[in-house]
């Protein structure tokens, strides 16, 4: 929970609509207006206040649609734009604007490091470090083992039919897999295997 409060970003309610509008607001609260005053005369289906109220409501959500596909345009195309000019501090100066929070600055020191390359240099270090399996070289260990069981497998005296691979040979190293860790670096985790051997096994 330490690390959750320092690593991952928390979002307040409200703050992560950046395409929210002023027009909005007051759409927002016609809505709600005329929504009161039908259940105050008794929630009616049908009559002046009925059609009111779902003309305004319908309005309230066309303009949420609009405002939303009108933000992602917009920040398409100019983000787009600074790209095609290569222009990279222009770039992240929009993505801030857009997406981040106004009190933000820019890291002038890191750990005691200034200038562009020593703070990029001090943050890869950093999540270099981070990224790290639990178990030490344990990559390097299930290397040696496929390899040293392929050495045998090419250049041993044993008939190569002994080292076919069948289904319960799968799935007792498959029963191996430890669930709830992190992937490596091609994204894929043991869940993954798991589950569409379920799949293919149960499913017709």
């Amino acid at each position: 929970m330490a690390a959750a409060s320092q690593c991952v970003p928390c979002i307040r309610i409200g703050v992560a609509k950046h395409w929210w509008t002023a027009n909005l607001d007051d759409l927002k609260q016609q809505c709600i207006d005329i929504c009161n005053l039908w259940k105050l005369v008794g929630c009616p289906r049908n009559g002046t206040i009925n059609s009111e109220r779902l003309r305004v409501k319908y309005r309230y959500k066309q303009a949420i649609k609009q405002a939303i596909i009108d933000a992602d345009t917009g920040v398409n195309e100019d983000l787009y734009d600074r790209l095609c000019k290569k222009d990279v501090n222009s770039f992240w100066k929009s993505w801030r604007k857009r997406f981040c929070s106004r009190n933000i600055k820019p890291t002038i020191v890191l750990n005691g490091k200034q200038g562009d390359k020593n703070i990029a240099h001090e943050f890869t270090e950093y999540h270099r470090k981070v990224y790290q399996p639990n178990t030490f070289n344990a990559e390097s260990v299930f290397q040696n083992e496929a390899n040293n069981r392929l050495a045998e497998c090419l250049h041993g005296d044993r008939d190569m039919e002994s080292y076919n691979i069948d289904m319960s040979c799968i799935m007792s190293h498959i029963s191996r897999l430890k669930c709830n860790k992190s992937a490596g670096h091609d994204g894929i985790v043991s869940e993954h295997v798991v589950y569409v051997v379920i799949v293919w096994l149960y499913i017709p």
